[in-house]
């Protein structure tokens, strides 16, 4: 948070930050520690949420003389005095602080990111499940694998195959099954396949 004023003067520097929050480190649903990553995650975009705001009352005070301000953010933020006296400076269009659309932008992830923590909550609470079985076709939810697989009775002729993969599912020697990452999409592309398969 600190090292940020240090480019309070770049506009686009606030874009940049929003979307290194969302970038930084993308965290696959197969990884053990997702959630707790995910938890932290949106802690740490939380707290730079809180600074920002933190920052822009001090900032657009009209009660507090530039000194004030200075020490107001050394003391409640923690900043550094040289940083301080960065941010009370009006960047190229006379503004100070961060601009409104850089706070819209970390909320809209903070809530992106709450909603991903939810699916992934909910999803360790399901237990895996067969979908789909005939002479065939066994269309299996595996919830620990976190996989959609299917499993065909012997090698499927080359239209199936083809149908199969444009569905995103791909052939996995390790679990003899044709799979694709447990996701929304993946789960409609599921239901696609099956309406294909059944027609």
């Amino acid at each position: 948070m600190d090292q940020s004023v240090q480019l309070n003067n770049k506009a686009e520097y606030y874009e940049q930050k929003a979307k290194a929050i969302e970038n930084n480190t993308a965290i696959s649903s197969d990884d053990p520690e997702a959630v707790q990553k995910l938890e932290d995650k949106i802690k740490r975009a939380k707290d730079i949420h809180a600074f920002m705001k933190g920052a822009n009352k001090i900032l657009k005070s009209k009660k507090l003389t530039d000194a004030q301000k200075m020490q107001k953010l050394v003391n409640e933020w923690d900043m550094k005095e040289e940083n301080a006296k960065l941010a009370i400076e009006p960047n190229y269009r006379g503004a100070v602080g961060f601009p409104s659309y850089s706070l819209t932008n970390n909320n809209a992830n903070i809530k992106r990111l709450e909603s991903r923590l939810n699916e992934l909550k909910t999803a360790e609470q399901e237990e895996s499940k067969s979908l789909f079985k005939n002479e065939e076709l066994e269309v299996f939810d595996n919830v620990e694998e976190n996989r959609f697989q299917l499993f065909f009775d012997g090698k499927p002729d080359f239209e199936v195959r083809k149908l199969v993969k444009s569905h995103g599912f791909n052939w996995s020697p390790s679990n003899m099954a044709w799979q694709r990452k447990r996701t929304r999409n993946a789960r409609f592309a599921l239901d696609q396949l099956l309406t294909d398969f059944k027609k």
